[in-house]
């Protein structure tokens, strides 16, 4: 197993060379390791993230687009086909942030447990 440091390293490298999807699976090793996250390594979590998925949001937004374009036309079979591939990519969006749900997580910390009060809560 690499030590926090190299796993920090690496991430920081991947980020350079803009390999966002490299640098998402090295963060998430960085998380694994258990202890909390330092601001700058949750800096690093969130361009990762934000980065990686940033096809997926573009692909959402030029169909959601087309899609209202298509509306307002005479021609209904284009909306029936962009509909078809809207939960496709909704899915794809969806799954890539698709984390064990909070109740299920063992650790604890001031963060979680205020994530769990808010839940039960709703």
């Amino acid at each position: 197993m690499s030590t926090r440091d190299e796993l920090l390293y690496m991430a920081r490298l991947t980020e350079q060379t803009e390999r966002f999807e490299d640098m998402v699976n090295y963060i998430k090793q960085l998380v694994s390791v258990g202890q909390e996250l330092s601001v700058e390594e949750r800096n690093l979590l969130s361009v990762a993230y934000k980065n990686s998925i940033g096809g997926r949001r573009t692909a959402w937004r030029v169909l959601s687009s087309i899609e209202n374009k298509e509306e307002g036309k005479v021609q209904k079979s284009h909306i029936l086909l962009i509909q078809k591939l809207v939960p496709y990519i909704n899915s794809s969006l969806f799954d890539y942030f698709r984390l064990k749900p909070i109740q299920q997580v063992k650790e604890t910390s001031p963060q979680l447990d205020l994530i769990r009060k808010k839940l039960n809560k709703n």
